[in-house]
């Protein structure tokens, strides 16, 4: 099996695990689906996985997304990614972290980016329904676009998470993150996450997500930005 979908079944796996071990785990899956057929043929599907388990004093959280679609039977997304990510406080509102993600995307020939690292954050603001922090580090960034030789480097990674919860059953969020190898100023990508959710009935609820991943120094053929907006239905388990 390739990497590329080794590692998102992975995350998937062990989340399904961690459910299965009676352990406190906050999970779900999100899935959404366009059609459109008369002049135009097109048809989008996207899924994600979201699932989180806090101890004490820290907290694992895994991720994974997916999105492929075609146009007039030629196909115009294809791309996949997974995170992992473990916390733990050190004293009041200081925290250190552990991150790695892996994202592939064939429509931009990047075959695979890759980053690993620890860093420290600090926890701004935390309440029952409001939550904000920032956090930054160095690790290893690997990237690889078809054609081209892997790019290994020393990386740094910068982000800021914000969520609020709008009522008992509905809530707002937006996270950012850039990173980018030490030794080229100007090789960075920003990501961007603005979302909102809010509870149908029982597990069910209704999420929509806009995404954006800015690349600065992209490969000859791609666009900077790439902007996406989706529509889930989400099962929390």
């Amino acid at each position: 099996m390739k990497l590329k979908t080794l590692i998102p079944s992975a995350i998937l796996a062990l989340g399904s695990l961690a459910s299965a071990a009676d352990s406190p785990w906050s999970q779900s899956l999100s899935m959404g689906l366009n059609l459109s057929r008369g002049n135009t043929e097109s048809t989008q599907f996207s899924g994600s996985y979201d699932g989180k388990r806090s101890y004490e004093q820290s907290s694992l959280s895994l991720k994974a997304n997916g999105a492929f679609g075609e146009e007039n039977n030629t196909k115009n997304t294809d791309n996949y990614s997974a995170e992992a990510k473990f916390r733990r406080t050190l004293s009041g509102q200081l925290f250190w972290y552990v991150n790695s993600s892996y994202e592939s995307d064939n429509i931009a020939n990047l075959d695979s980016r890759i980053t690993v690292g620890p860093g420290f954050g600090f926890q701004f603001y935390q309440t029952e329904t409001t939550s904000y922090d920032i956090e930054g580090g160095l690790g290893y960034n690997r990237e690889k676009y078809d054609l081209i030789p892997a790019d290994d480097s020393l990386g740094y990674r910068l982000a800021h998470n914000f969520e609020h919860h709008l009522t008992s059953t509905s809530k707002l969020w937006h996270s950012a993150s850039v990173t980018g190898p030490t030794d080229e100023g100007d090789n960075y990508v920003i990501k961007g996450e603005l979302g909102v959710q809010s509870q149908l009935a029982g597990n069910l609820s209704l999420k929509s997500v806009l995404r954006d991943t800015y690349t600065n120094d992209p490969v000859a053929g791609n666009k900077k930005n790439d902007i996406t907006l989706s529509t889930f239905l989400v099962y929390s388990f």
